[in-house]
């Protein structure tokens, strides 16, 4: 019988260890250590082989679909911007660690500049600003290859206009629900 004794205690005293732990660490994570935590870790890990700055500046590729994608009646730019994202994060680089992160219990973005941060909603306007310029710049080219196609047929042309208003409508200075579905996005799809 001492031995049954012996074990029900030494396992009583691993589950008040653990709960002690468990504890601490709800009391983290409810205090707001949560992000700091997040923070740590990351910055602890190894860290990305590229800022996010410098990956949608060089790395970050828009193509012609991208654009073309707009055309769909009911799509909308952020859609696009997803496709964008899902291409891009799915197109590995050699050994990179990817500078764009989210987690599903947490209501943040994490990116990297030469250390991890949380994305705040001008960091997600910068972004979106230059997707929408790689998207205008692919505009350029895309027109000047279908500008007879774009006079000669009216359903074509629609589509056309439809997709640059909507490119010129994205409020670069509100970017906080853009953000949320960034998030979404990342936690759902990207594996990063």
């Amino acid at each position: 019988m001492g031995d049954i004794e012996t074990r029900v205690a030494f396992l009583e005293k691993k589950v008040n260890l653990l709960t002690g732990i468990i504890e601490q660490l709800e009391k983290k994570y409810k205090s707001g250590g949560g992000k700091t935590a997040v923070l740590d870790n990351l910055n602890n890990a190894p860290l990305p082989t590229i800022t996010f700055t410098d990956w949608w500046k060089t790395q970050l590729k828009v193509e012609e679909e991208d654009f073309t994608n707009l055309f769909e009646s009911g799509r909308t730019v952020f859609q696009c911007v997803e496709g964008i994202i899902a291409r891009n994060l799915t197109n590995k680089i050699d050994d990179c660690i990817y500078p764009i992160v989210s987690y599903a219990r947490n209501t943040n973005i994490y990116i990297f500049e030469n250390q991890w941060k949380i994305m705040e909603n001008s960091d997600m306007g910068e972004f979106m600003r230059n997707i929408r310029n790689k998207l205008l710049q692919i505009v350029e080219v895309w027109h000047s290859k279908h500008k007879d196609d774009i006079v000669d047929n009216d359903a074509l042309g629609k589509k056309y206009n439809n997709g640059i208003e909507k490119l010129m409508n994205i409020n670069l200075n509100d970017m906080t629900s853009q953000r949320t579905k960034l998030r979404e996005f990342l936690i759902t799809n990207a594996s990063v």
